[in-house]
């Protein structure tokens, strides 16, 4: 799986894109998306590092958006946008209470994905957005807290530094699994 990555430069946006992300470990992954970004921002990225991408990983949160219609560039087939992450009301036992909520963007090209697995794919990643504090989870293990077991995903989430390639690590992980 080939993921680019929006990044926004003096030049507009441009979308470096990993090669075989799902290859890779975070580490690489984040050290391979930070060479490319800062390639692009200094106008000096080669043109084949700018194409190929099968998904694209785009995030409006940092400028506050809450939601976006993210619109795909052949050939990729998704792109899928994490927003800014707010504190809204759930009615939970009889009353309110505050909750971190965060909206997903996502677009297919239906001519290749199914409306019903992209939205089963959302539902994935969902699941593994609710237990933010877990890095890596041996798919295998019965103590896992997503319910893994046997041919179940690695899961990867990540906190700090490079969270855009903690979600390049989670859909390059998730493409090739089912729901």
């Amino acid at each position: 799986m080939h993921v680019g990555v929006a990044a926004q430069t003096d030049a507009g946006l441009m979308v470096p894109v990993i090669q075989h992300a799902d290859a890779l470990s975070l580490d690489k992954l984040a050290a391979a998306l930070a060479t490319r970004a800062e390639l692009a921002r200094s106008g000096t990225i080669a043109r084949d590092d700018l194409r190929g991408s099968t998904i694209t990983v785009i995030s409006l949160g940092k400028l506050g958006g809450i939601a976006a219609t993210p619109i795909l560039n052949r050939p990729e087939v998704c792109i899928i946008g994490p927003n800014k992450i707010v504190t809204r009301p759930v009615w939970q036992d009889g009353r309110f209470v505050p909750r971190q909520m965060m909206n997903l963007s996502m677009s297919c090209d239906h001519r290749v994905i199914d409306g019903y697995d992209a939205a089963a794919f959302v539902q994935a990643l969902k699941r593994r957005l609710k237990v933010p504090g877990l890095i890596f989870v041996d798919p295998s293990s019965s103590h896992s807290p997503l319910g893994a077991g046997p041919g179940a995903d690695l899961v990867i989430v990540g906190i700090g530094a490079e969270p855009t390639a903690a979600w390049c690590c989670i859909i390059s992980r998730m493409a090739g699994t089912s729901a």
